[in-house]
């Protein structure tokens, strides 16, 4: 909803430019009453890969989607005690009360069975549904201090909104989709398009993209510790080059899929970070094939 704010009542429409200037003057900038979006960043992952260099998680399972929980869990503790940038480690965030008060009744009432087993994830138990469940959600607990993402440009706009929602979904297929959800009260038009626009962006198209404002020059975590703001992670695009036939992903990117590269030139990206990069970031192709 937009409110573009009244006009003066006492403004007169006189000839007078005078006159008419200051009443275009008195009309206020308009202004967003609400902000609420998702920033949707889709991938793959190279099942083969990632159960070979984690076979603790697949024992004796034969379907990949049977081993995720263990694999994530795992994966978040050997990272970081502080789990992902500071936040927390991601959890498993499935649907697990189904009464006709819970979100998940009015969700799932109106799709068929085999949608509610690809696109929701249940934590049922033991009930043999939960065996069929195509789908795995993992959240971060963002109870605690706020956390902002925001951003600036070489024009000199800048905007932040409060992250409401990160959470990272992995299906059977070995496809996933990190969402970071944004949300603010009344906010500035020009703020909330600028916010909506350009944090969607992962890296520049072309060299020319940043100067002229079309790509941030800088975008960030940052979370609220006292009066204080600590910035957590961030990108400035300061030297984006190709990894091999991937692209030059964001180290806001990077640090929710716990990719610690901060400090290592792309020039020297180590064995295990490629590897890691190519785990989350699959094309149909390994890098030593190329």
């Amino acid at each position: 909803m937009i409110d573009y704010g009244p006009a003066n009542s006492n403004a007169s429409f006189m000839a007078d430019e005078s006159s008419n200037f200051a009443s275009a003057a008195s009309i206020s900038s308009p202004v967003f009453k609400r902000l609420h979006t998702y920033f949707l960043f889709p991938f793959a992952l190279d099942k083969d890969a990632v159960q070979a260099d984690h076979p603790q998680a697949w024992p004796d399972r034969t379907h990949w989607i049977d081993g995720l929980d263990s694999w994530i869990e795992g994966h978040s503790a050997a990272c970081s005690s502080n789990g992902v940038a500071g936040l927390g480690q991601w959890k498993r965030a499935g649907y697990s009360e189904f009464d006709v008060d819970s979100p998940a009744y009015s969700d799932l009432l109106f799709f068929h069975s085999i949608v509610r087993h690809v696109f929701f994830d249940t934590t049922i138990g033991r009930h043999p549904d939960d065996q069929e469940n195509q789908l795995r959600c993992y959240a971060i607990d963002l109870s605690g201090p706020r956390l902002w993402f925001e951003g600036n440009d070489a024009l000199g706009d800048h905007a932040r909104a409060p992250v409401t929602d990160l959470r990272l979904y992995l299906s059977a297929d070995g496809l996933g989709v990190l969402s970071i959800g944004i949300g603010t009260g009344t906010i500035d038009a020009a703020q909330a398009l600028w916010l909506n626009r350009r944090l969607r962006k992962l890296y520049p198209v072309d060299a020319q993209s940043i100067g002229e404002g079309r790509t941030p020059n800088w975008i960030a975590f940052r979370v609220e510790r006292g009066p204080q703001l600590e910035t957590i992670c961030e990108e400035r695009f300061e030297h984006p080059a190709m990894v091999g036939f991937y692209p030059p992903l964001p180290s806001t990117i990077k640090s929710l899929l716990e990719l610690d590269t901060s400090g290592i030139p792309d020039a020297e990206f180590s064995a295990a970070h490629e590897r890691v990069i190519e785990n989350f970031l699959y094309l149909g192709h390994k890098h030593g094939d190329q």
